[in-house]
């Protein structure tokens, strides 16, 4: 400590400030990576012992730059015994000791960036599918010219396409050669959304053609505008309003060229994927003209109903994947009977978030008992993570002041659209890349960050809560997987019946 004390303060707080800045803002976005994630259920961050690790790196590698910097400073005011400090000064002047100290501030840095860049990308922005996919085709000695013809001719219907992360996904199915119908309310903002996805795609397809020296594109056609154009259809789509979503099921998809083209049998289903992505939260009560709560109505009785309506759509072992939220996490098991007896929040105390949770709970059980109604599809459901979207329109003032503010740190913790969608591609793809998980029954289950996820303890009952726990206790590493794929929840034939009743399709 005398030693120390000698020391000038200059010279430590320069050997200090060359080294640790980088580490220590690594260990504090690691650790707020993972308080972040874990207080949305976005990722068990902290319950994986693989990304519990890198906490732990970045401490150690924190504490070893400041024993570096440390020591230089020491050994450079007290020599080694025999040299006088001028002696030891003109020994290593320009030579060992500050190359080693300028090598280890200039190595601690680029690991300190490239840690930074790994903990965003693979926790914040989670896995790519899309990327898993190609490189899948490349391994086999297949190219995206293969990944094209692949998925030609499949029909992808996604609702809420015209922002957010309906638009992201909407552009990458886009890109690997699928027919996407943007089921939008606004129809000139659906066209805009069209018209970006078809430019981005086409300047893509622009770009491999050049670097593979391809004469056409994947399509057949010289154009790549042209093609990605042909692959695009717009339906309107009001969620709050029952004749809106009976008029899109039963009139304009139908009518739709790719389904009423020459050549097309009306009695074979043709929709291979219906995205149920569209969504809005309400900062106060609002009731749409069907007399729904209009979060309630928006966000699940009219997926709801659509679903029902076209699952006579969907292909065998098509796929229906439904956008929820963490959030349901809010609604306690405790909760939920008050729920149901008053979903529209006649009687019940409304708040933002409460109103929105009990949606997104909805979801979930809705998700989980439509394979049980209609066998032949396969049902997802997901947890986008936390995006950075438009969602805070109908908030408060007060709240989207706050969202404003504190803006610059959250988007550092906080997905961006382009990277929200992947855990619903990761459930659209799921199948096509050999993967022995991939051949799961599609029950229902609960994704977050491309992985299966932790749904609320108000979404099991109590002899399946059991087995996990069990499960759990004895160290199984499928324990996640079994309690979600045969999770069977206690609450979702009530809340199928509550919807149907609701949506005027139950049988009196």
């Amino acid at each position: 400590s005398n030693m120390l004390l000698s020391i000038p303060p200059s010279a430590l707080g320069v050997a200090l400030i060359s080294i640790l800045p980088l580490p220590c803002l690594v260990l504090l976005y690691s650790l707020s990576v993972a308080i972040f994630l874990r207080a949305w259920y976005d990722t068990p961050f902290l319950g994986s012992s693989k990304s519990s690790l890198w906490p732990c790196v970045t401490i150690g590698a924190t504490w070893l730059a400041y024993a570096t910097a440390e020591a230089h400073v020491l050994a450079t005011y007290f020599p080694p015994r025999g040299l006088s400090p001028s002696e030891y000064v003109d020994l290593n002047s320009g030579t060992a000791a500050p190359f080693l100290f300028c090598s280890t501030a200039a190595a601690t840095s680029l690991v300190s960036l490239r840690l930074l860049a790994y903990l965003r990308r693979r926790y914040v922005d989670g896995p790519d599918p899309v990327r898993k996919l190609r490189d899948f085709y490349r391994a086999s000695g297949r190219s995206e010219w293969d990944i094209a013809q692949h998925f030609r001719g499949k029909t992808i219907v996604v609702t809420g396409a015209n922002a957010g992360i309906g638009r992201s996904a909407a552009r990458e199915l886009l890109g690997l050669g699928a027919h996407v119908v943007f089921a939008c309310r606004s129809e000139a903002r659906g066209r805009e959304a069209m018209a970006w996805c078809c430019e981005e795609v086409s300047q893509e397809a622009f770009r491999v053609r050049c670097r593979r020296s391809r004469t056409k594109f994947a399509g057949g056609v010289e154009d790549p505008m042209e093609e990605v154009r042909g692959r695009v259809h717009f339906v309107p789509l009001d969620l709050s309003s029952i004749d809106s979503v009976k008029s899109c099921a039963e009139t304009h998809i139908p009518a739709l060229p790719i389904f009423s083209g020459e050549g097309r049998n009306k009695s074979e289903p043709k929709i291979d994927v219906l995205i149920m992505n569209a969504g809005l939260m309400m900062a106060e009560q609002r009731t749409c003209a069907n007399g729904w709560e209009m979060c309630v109505g928006c966000n699940h009785l009219g997926h709801f109903l659509l679903a029902n309506l076209l699952a006579s759509w969907v292909v065998p072992n098509g796929k229906i994947v439904t956008v929820s939220s963490s959030t349901h996490h809010l609604i306690s098991e405790d909760d939920v009977p008050a729920v149901l007896a008053d979903p529209m929040c006649s009687n019940r105390r409304y708040t933002t978030f409460g109103q929105y949770a009990v949606s997104k709970l909805f979801n979930l059980y809705f998700a989980s008992h439509l394979p049980k109604v209609h066998r032949h599809v396969r049902s997802y459901v997901v947890h986008p993570g936390l995006v950075r979207t438009n969602v805070v329109k109908n908030m408060s003032a007060l709240m989207r002041m706050g969202d404003m503010l504190a803006g610059p740190v959250l988007g550092t913790l906080q997905k961006h659209p382009t990277k929200g969608c992947r855990s619903i591609l990761h459930c659209v793809l799921l199948g096509e890349t050999g993967s022995v998980l991939d051949g799961m029954e599609g029950r229902g289950e609960y994704y977050a960050n491309s992985a299966l996820g932790w749904r609320s303890v108000a979404s099991m009952n109590e002899e399946v809560r059991l087995r996990v726990y069990e499960l759990i206790f004895y160290g199984s590493s499928f324990a996640t997987y079994y309690f979600f794929t045969f999770c069977f929840l206690q609450y979702a034939l009530k809340v199928w019946n509550m919807s149907k009743e609701l949506v005027g399709t139950k049988k009196k």
